[in-house]
């Protein structure tokens, strides 16, 4: 979990190297594909996880993917 307002705040290189290592451990361990990797607003009507962390999600994606 990220804790910030990332409609106005940018998320912390150190908060998106822990997204990213969770992200890669969770899906190794429950199998799950890197595009199912999605954030709250693709679930629900929320502006969670924020545009400036939602903008990055396809960065983690590409880092979880990587060999």
């Amino acid at each position: 979990m990220l804790e910030r307002n990332f409609e106005q705040e940018q998320p912390t290189p150190e908060q998106l190297a822990a997204a990213k290592e969770l992200v890669a451990s969770l899906a190794r361990r429950w199998h799950i594909p890197v595009a199912l990797t999605k954030g709250h607003q693709d679930f629900a009507n929320t502006l969670c996880p924020g545009s400036r962390l939602e903008a990055r999600l396809a960065e983690i994606r590409k880092a979880v993917a990587a060999p």
